[in-house]
């Protein structure tokens, strides 16, 4: 599971309320930041969170996968690896799709398609297309997908 947070406020028409939940954040000191952890088990796919205290309203999206991945960018190529978070399971064949995010200035743009790999039976997928700045990957396993984002 992973979050990342927005700025603006994004519009929740056509969404459907998957829960309502009363949450305190906590302060954590070994990594500085407040916390929530979730009181239910929710199904894979994507969400958006929003808390409000008073009149101020925050959001973040989350992303709930049974999908791990580490990312490494070197000079030639960006290593990707991914196996199964419950069993461990290296994840073979999984189709890794990478996006180009920002523009030569490192304005962020509508995602471009760069490369379409699969992994291997280690769970690797080596990415020969270089991005100017951050990439987004779309892992389709199956049923099964997630989006990832890495900074260069």
């Amino acid at each position: 599971m992973w979050t990342r947070y927005a700025d603006d406020l994004v519009s929740k028409d056509g969404l459907k309320k998957a829960a309502n939940i009363d949450q305190i954040l906590t302060w954590d000191e070994d990594s500085w930041s407040y916390q929530m952890e979730l009181p239910l088990t929710l199904p894979a796919g994507y969400y958006l969170l929003e808390a409000k205290k008073g009149e101020n309203i925050a959001q973040t999206f989350l992303q709930v996968t049974d999908i791990s991945s580490y990312y490494r960018q070197s000079d030639t190529k960006d290593v990707l690896w991914l196996h199964q978070v419950k069993t461990g399971d290296l994840l073979a064949g999984v189709e890794v799709i990478s996006f180009e995010t920002t523009d030569e200035k490192g304005e962020a743009i509508t995602p471009v398609e760069m490369e379409r790999t699969k992994t291997d039976k280690d769970g690797l997928a080596l990415l020969s297309k270089k991005a100017k700045g951050p990439v987004a990957l779309l892992l389709r396993n199956g049923q099964t997908e997630a989006v990832m984002y890495y900074r260069a």
